[in-house]
């Protein structure tokens, strides 16, 4: 009987072993962004500011970007960065104003609109948040966020027919968008 046992157990530890050999899913390779490139001084002042900001220390932190971007002006990265401090610091009009100039710098730069839809619907502004998020939808129609973001936009201003359309076409990219059905079950 102690033999048969063990055999058993040896056995289900093979076929386990087994079976999940061929139950593997192919890996599928997903091609990063690009890091950020600055100088070693803009570095240095990011990282102080990227610490201050794991602290939720963002009146440190935005000061330690500032200085990043004297080091390196160019940078629409350090610019979006610096924008979202703006934002958790409530300073709107600034983080607006560092998100446009981004966007002059390289006007089809996603982070920097997506902050920049944030900010108008933040400043109650949705005209120009629509406007925004149009314009990422135009860039890169594979993405689902900024419909959702239209969406939210048009259903919040009573405009449930164009939201409705948007959610629509949501769930026609990704049928099982949770989100996209709830808010066209509520419209």
């Amino acid at each position: 009987m102690n033999f048969f046992k063990k055999y058993f157990i040896f056995l289900f530890i093979i076929l386990s072993a087994a079976s999940c050999a061929f139950s593997q899913k192919p890996v599928t390779t997903v091609k990063p962004e690009a890091a950020p490139v600055f100088s070693k001084e803009a570095y240095f002042y990011y990282m102080l500011a990227e610490d201050a900001k794991l602290s939720r220390n963002y009146e440190e932190a935005i000061k330690y970007m500032e200085q990043a971007l004297k080091e390196d002006t160019d940078s629409e990265y350090l610019m979006t960065e610096a924008g979202s401090l703006y934002f958790s610091l409530k300073r709107i009009d600034d983080a607006v104003r560092v998100s446009e100039e981004a966007l002059k710098i390289n006007p089809d730069y996603e982070p920097a609109l997506l902050l920049l839809g944030s900010l108008y619907s933040s400043k109650n502004d949705p005209d120009s948040a629509a406007g925004v998020y149009r314009r990422i939808i135009k860039l890169n129609p594979a993405k689902t966020a900024p419909y959702l973001h239209l969406a939210y936009i048009y259903l919040n201003n009573k405009k449930y027919q164009e939201g409705a359309k948007i959610l629509e076409e949501v769930i026609s990219m990704e049928p099982g968008n949770a989100k996209a059905m709830f808010w066209l079950g509520s419209a």
